[in-house]
């Protein structure tokens, strides 16, 4: 190889903590199937491979959880504007229902604009 095993693994550490995780692969990839390399760096270099998978499924998991965090958040929002728009036909105030939902002065002023000119 044409530098030294440890300067590789540190390039590969750099790669990584860059997030460029496919040249990190190939330099690791390159240091475990290369007949000069000991065992020993064999077996970190296959082990520093997989790690970046792992890391990959937990950003998979993530946007996945933050998908659902904001549909979860849409639904909300759907469902306090009918409460706004259910407070406002019982004939509840801008400041009585502000403060029975606990949204702003302005979403509950907005539905209460939009509510009038329904009326």
């Amino acid at each position: 190889m044409y530098d030294s095993i440890d300067q590789l693994f540190s390039r590969a550490e750099s790669l990584l903590a860059a997030g460029m995780h496919r040249r990190a692969a190939r330099l690791l990839r390159d240091i475990a199937t290369s007949p000069e390399t000991p065992d020993s760096a064999r077996k970190r270099a296959w082990h520093m491979i997989g790690e970046p998978q792992i890391s990959a499924d937990e950003k998979r998991r993530q946007g996945i959880e933050k998908a659902l965090q904001a549909a979860q958040r849409r639904q909300q929002l759907v469902d306090d504007r009918q409460l706004v728009i259910a407070y406002f036909n019982q004939g509840y105030s801008a400041p009585e229902v502000q403060s029975m939902t606990g949204r702003s002065k302005a979403f509950v002023a907005a539905w209460h604009k939009k509510w009038a000119s329904l009326q």
